[in-house]
């Protein structure tokens, strides 16, 4: 496990131990020290990262958007720590990323015809599918309407997490309510750095998900060379939010367009899932 030393406008330099993982390169090009007094945060390696989310602890990983803060979804875990980090308001359910589309039939219910093809088609990628939650949900991460809403993201790092890890993560953009999101680390809330105080990078900061190209995503790749520190592992780091189709109905119903176009959605459930 290694330490860095996050300061108020960028990343500093701090000790390592000499066992675990060391910062990966990228992360070492960004890191500079402005503060007298710069606030310090732990770059864990994926064993770690498994433990500490297994005792229930909020860690800061990387997604092919935005940075997340993520708890692990289990019966005994409690999203409020998540809540209280983003200021998050309480009505408002924590969306989940998944490792897999096994998880959306394993965790929904009563879902349409045209959701699992629509999920084979763009998972991993930029789209979250909004369900009703099934049995198997636990109660304190499912919303007030009893829906759920889970993404499986092009990140190859946090898919290896959730695969070592067994169990979705309930995750929001890291950063506090009303303020904006970032893909770069150094961007992030200084403040909210300290308090999370757990960086789960992964190893490398680039990659595929695993197995290299994924077949059926709807998303082609981009050219991410510009540099700084995006989310490592992310094919299409990208401060665009996925696009939310809501699959409560027979009829899907687009409540909010990003990084995925409507059309592209709409053709697939036309092509696909009628």
């Amino acid at each position: 496990m290694s330490q860095l030393s996050f300061s108020g406008s960028g990343l500093g330099s701090g000790s390592s131990s000499s066992s675990g993982s060391q910062p990966p390169q990228q992360f070492s090009d960004q890191l500079t020290n402005t503060e007298e007094q710069p606030i310090k945060a732990k770059l864990v390696d994926l064993p770690e990262a498994v433990s500490l989310l297994n005792a229930g602890r909020v860690l800061l990983v990387p997604t092919d958007t935005v940075w997340g803060l993520a708890l692990k979804v289990d019966p005994l875990s409690d999203p409020e720590t998540l809540y209280e980090l983003k200021g998050r308001d309480a009505d408002k359910a924590i969306p989940w990323l998944v490792g897999s589309v096994f998880d959306l039939e394993f965790y929904a219910s009563e879902l349409p015809s045209w959701a699992k093809p629509l999920a084979e088609r763009y998972w991993p990628g930029p789209l979250t599918i909004v369900c009703q939650a099934g049995d198997l949900a636990p109660k304190s991460f499912v919303a007030k309407d009893g829906s759920l809403a889970l993404r499986m993201p092009r990140q190859r790092q946090t898919l290896e997490l959730m695969g070592q890890l067994g169990a979705p993560l309930a995750t929001t953009s890291a950063n506090r309510q009303g303020q904006p999101a970032s893909s770069q680390l150094a961007d992030l809330d200084p403040e909210l750095l300290t308090e999370v105080g757990v960086v789960f990078a992964g190893g490398e900061m680039s990659g595929e998900a695993p197995g290299g190209e994924v077949s059926g995503c709807g998303a082609s790749k981009r050219d991410t060379s510009s540099g700084g520190a995006s989310c490592p592992g992310a094919e299409t780091p990208s401060n665009l939010p996925s696009t939310i189709v809501s699959c409560l109905s027979d009829q899907p119903q687009i409540l909010r367009v990003g990084a995925l176009a409507a059309s592209d959605v709409l053709v697939c459930i036309e092509k696909f899932g009628r």
